[in-house]
């Protein structure tokens, strides 16, 4: 798993324009030539993660209501066979 991490980070590193330093550091030995300036992660707005969450919520009710039905439908048909 750890080699995985590094290959895709060295990828990463690569695809930004990186090009080998030979320095050892933790970033592979690779230093950012010409790469754009890093972007700050904007954090999540909180009233787009409650309406995203009650969407969600919602979506699962209605899945968990469409499977409960189905549930009853197969008991009751395994019933009228006589078992």
């Amino acid at each position: 798993m750890l080699v995985a991490n590094e290959n895709r980070k060295r990828r990463q590193q690569q695809q930004a324009g990186a090009t080998p330093s030979g320095s050892g550091d933790d970033d592979m030995g690779f230093d950012e030539i010409g790469a754009p300036q890093q972007q700050q992660q904007q954090q999540p707005n909180g009233e787009e993660v409650k309406n995203a969450m009650e969407r969600f919520q919602l979506a699962q009710a209605v899945r968990a209501t469409i499977s409960g039905l189905g549930f009853v439908m197969s008991v009751v048909g395994i019933w009228g066979d006589g078992y």
